[in-house]
This record gives C-alpha cells, sequence and structure tokens, in this order.
C-alpha cells in the first residue's frame, strides 16, 4: 500500500490552512515582540552598568534554546565573537512553554578556545569564581546556585520558574518580566572586579600559575 502523502496532522492543516496562518502570523508576531523585550533587558542593564558594553541575543533562533548575553569587549571572546561574560540560558519560548524542557539559569560563561588563547587556566579560574561569590553574592543568589560540570561555565545560578516568567511576560507592559531578568544578571555584577583581575592579569614570571593565585 503507497505511503500517505500527508500525515492527519499535515491533513488538519491543509482543512484550515486560513486560520493556521493567521496563527503562524501571530506567532511570529509574538516572537519579534519577545526579542524586543530582551533588548529592553539589556538596554536596562547597559545603563546601569556602562563598563558591559558586549552583548548578544539569541532567543527566537531554533538552533539553540534561547540565549542572551552580556559581558565586557575587554573578556574573551569566541570565535562567533559571543562575548565572555552573564548568560541566560533556555529562555526560548518553546522551551519556556514545555513543561519538559530544563528550566532558565544564568550563568558566567568564557569560551574555552578564547581563555587558551589568553593564557587562561579556566578550571583554575572557576575554583577562584566560586570562593569569591561565597563573598559577594548575596546569601539568597548563593543558595541558588548549582553545580556545572563544563569546563566554559564558571558559576551558574537558578532563575525564576518558567510558569512564572510567562505569567510576567503575558501581563502587563512587561515591566516585571524586564525586572526578573535584569536582576537575574545583576546579582552577578559583583563579581565582576574578579573576572577583571582573571583576564586581565600580567603574565606572571616562571613558575607561578597563570591566572593569579
Amino acid at each position: 500500500m503507497a505511503k500517505e502523502f500527508l500525515n492527519d496532522a499535515e491533513r488538519y492543516l491543509l482543512e484550515h490552512w486560513a486560520e493556521a496562518h493567521q496563527m503562524e502570523e501571530a506567532m511570529e508576531a509574538v516572537r519579534t515582540k519577545y526579542k524586543t523585550i530582551h533588548q529592553r533587558v539589556l538596554d536596562t542593564l547597559t545603563e546601569m552598568h556602562p563598563d558591559l558594553d558586549e552583548s548578544r541575543v539569541y532567543v527566537t533562533q531554533f538552533w539553540g534554546p534561547g540565549y542572551l548575553g552580556i559581558g565586557k569587549s575587554a573578556w574573551p571572546a569566541d570565535e562567533t565573537d559571543s562575548p565572555g561574560g552573564f548568560w541566560i540560558q533556555d529562555i526560548r519560548l518553546e522551551i519556556l512553554a514545555d513543561e519538559d524542557e530544563d528550566a532558565p539559569s544564568v550563568y558566567v560563561w568564557f569560551s574555552a578556545k578564547a581563555a587558551r588563547q589568553a593564557q587562561i587556566d579556566l578550571g583554575k579560574a572557576k575554583v577562584r569564581l566560586a570562593r569569591a561569590a561565597e563573598q559577594a553574592l548575596a546569601s539568597e543568589d548563593r543558595a541558588r546556585v548549582i553545580t556545572d560540570a563544563d569546563e566554559e561555565i564558571l558559576l551558574r545560578l537558578t532563575v525564576s520558574s518558567k510558569p512564572e516568567l510567562l505569567r510576567q511576560l503575558a501581563q502587563g507592559d512587561g515591566r516585571e518580566f524586564v525586572a526578573t531578568m535584569v536582576r537575574a544578571i545583576d546579582c552577578l555584577y559583583p563579581l565582576v572586579a574578579t573576572l577583571d583581575e582573571i583576564f586581565n592579569t600580567v603574565k606572571p614570571s616562571k613558575g607561578k600559575p597563570v591566572g593569579g593565585k
């Protein structure tokens, strides 16, 4: 028996094509607004901390789970020029709307390749940053730290639940959502001084570890 050209779901779409097309256009409009609201997040952070002068928004691209990142141009960047610094992951709408997908998290990320080129040992940097976080972060933020074995992730924290983020996004003018996202990254800003020390350290004399202490 010949295989059906269209499956049941595709036939349903064909029978309701006009309505499906309207839904498709509406979804694209939501994605555009979603990208815009994350630009508001970055604009707010840049206004608060002008030294964070590099940022990227990848929240609608289907090749990833949704990323937003901000850092310093003086810090090592990867070959695609994604800045090293503070990132939020798992915020694409398809991820937020799926209860089986990972919850969002915020983390300190640096490209391993870029770090090697800068002669920085990320393993030692991770230990040093964890030590700094114990002193620099608020107690409620330290409680959200989770273990991550990825060598490029120097520190990771949980963020608000997906249902809460979706609620904030759907209600009002988006101000509450922006505030939550800004807070998620801004809580890591006290670590900037330590990151500056790690990545701006003068190359030590022979016998002393790269990256400082």
